[in-house]
């Protein structure tokens, strides 16, 4: 008894695919997060916004450079009444220079806050290239999985009707059907032909596709899911948390507010400016000093600028920068609104969606049962070959749109995330993606309609998930 349990479940784990070296979708977010080029690009616009601030604070500390020179110096000289007099000297010294910014109509501490608000700008872009890279890898990822499905749904198609065809082509040669029936069923099979062609090309697309987001070529790939946890119980919070958090809508705020301060920068172009200047210098043969004369000096000074007339660069500078603001403050009012757009939108179709599989599978429910209908009449010969290829052709179609749908509620649903700003990274975990692992349909399964039809076939079929 213990051997052939043991007999048995060797048997299942040889069925059951070996899942422990897939790939989930989780795996190949964190593979995009690490390779990505524009993820890369837009965390070096982050650096470059921190770096601006530096040197807005540089504002703020004194500026410091030293001085020292060295030279020759000969003079020679003759009056009417003396002798031709001659000098000779080597002026030489050091000094050090210290300015230091008092007052400049806060000009240096606008400028810091302005690009605070920059950086702050420069995360919330770094998140919302982040909820994108993570949508068009989710899209990546099962537009693969749905191909291969739909290829192998295509792979079976056209056993099947190989495999009628011939039947048809022995039934004409024993006189049961006539040369239409053959034609039919061969015209069948090409169109079941050229459908695989178009399923191979597809799924070689979206393995490009795949490696040009996450970096590489897929391997072998689990189910994915959508992390339902994570989604708004109704459209109502899904549009507040949207307003509140989407990093789009954050980024167009800091930059409307970058965008009001600088017009504080510019307007420091009116106030005067109170700056000290401290020095401090040693001499050796200075000029106008008899030779060998040492000399020290020691200045602080404090200097009032006050600007009178700058031929209209200020008054121009802040003009630009309100119309500047103002250009942002519509730019963000447009963000939102697109956002809402995008929420409403979203909703709506992850929503549908599920009706959609659930048509699908009520589909192929009752097309299975059609074509085994239809395949007894035949036998009865209350139905022709033709019937028998149309019935089987829409089970096939049946089946593919199921696959298709199972596809876009995936789709949707992750767009659904990024549109009220919920997609990150930090925010999944690998079981938040990983879809139901479900045993593989069997040979008799997988190929539709290979065996031959009985009464006790009429029994609907279990269906497969994909996702």
């Amino acid at each position: 008894m213990k051997a052939a349990i043991a007999i048995g479940f060797i048997a299942y784990l040889v069925c059951v695919p070996n899942i422990a070296n897939a790939e989930t979708l989780y795996d190949a977010f964190k593979t995009a997060f690490a390779n990505n080029e524009v993820l890369g690009a837009q965390r070096a616009a982050l650096r470059v916004a921190e770096q601006d601030r530096v040197l807005a604070l540089t504002g703020y500390a004194p500026a410091v450079s030293g001085v020292a020179d060295t030279g020759y110096e000969n003079i020679k000289g003759q009056t009417p009444d003396t002798a031709t007099t001659q000098s000779i000297t080597h002026p030489r010294g050091y000094g050090v220079t210290l300015n230091q910014n008092i007052w400049n109509g806060f000009k240096t501490f606008n400028s810091v806050s302005r690009e605070s608000a920059s950086i702050r700008a420069a995360r919330n872009k770094l998140r919302d290239a982040e909820q994108k890279i993570l949508t068009d890898v989710a899209i990546a990822y099962v537009d693969v999985i749905r191909d291969q499905s739909v290829l192998e749904l295509r792979r079976s198609d056209c056993e099947v009707l190989t495999e009628r065809a011939k039947q048809t082509r022995f039934r004409f040669k024993i006189g049961e059907v006539t040369r239409t029936d053959v034609d039919q069923s061969e015209a069948s099979l090409a169109r079941s032909n050229a459908d695989l062609t178009i399923a191979k090309a597809n799924l070689e697309s979206s393995i490009a596709a795949f490696h040009a987001v996450v970096g590489r070529d897929p391997g072998k790939l689990e189910p994915a899911a959508v992390p339902e946890r994570l989604l708004p119980k109704d459209l109502n919070a899904a549009l507040s948390i949207a307003q509140a958090e989407h990093p789009a809508i954050q980024s167009a705020m800091d930059t409307a507010r970058a965008a009001e301060i600088n017009i504080n920068v510019e307007r420091a172009g009116y106030a005067p400016s109170v700056d000290l200047q401290a020095s401090a210098q040693h001499r050796w043969d200075p000029d106008y000093y008899p030779a060998k004369t040492d000399l020290t000096s020691l200045a602080v000074v404090g200097r009032l600028t006050i600007p009178l007339f700058d031929r209209g660069v200020t008054y121009a500078s802040v003009s630009r920068a309100s119309e500047l603001a103002s250009e942002r403050t519509l730019e963000l009012d447009h963000q939102r609104v697109q956002i809402r757009a995008d929420v409403v939108k979203n909703d709506e179709i992850f929503l549908a969606s599920k009706m959609v599989i659930a048509s699908a599978e009520a589909q192929i429910n009752a097309n299975q049962r059609a074509l085994t209908g239809v395949e007894i009449e035949a036998s009865a010969g209350q139905r022709t070959t033709y019937d028998i290829l149309t019935a089987q052709r829409t089970l096939v179609d049946s089946r593919v749109n199921l696959e298709i749908a199972q596809h876009d509620r995936i789709i949707s649903g992750y767009r659904f995330l990024a549109s009220i700003g919920r997609l990150s990274l930090a925010s999944l975990t690998p079981n938040d993606t990983r879809g139901v692992i479900v045993r593989p349909l069997g040979p008799r399964q997988a190929k539709i309609a290979v065996a031959p039809i009985t009464i006790d076939s009429m029994a609907t079929p279990p269906l497969r998930p994909t996702y």
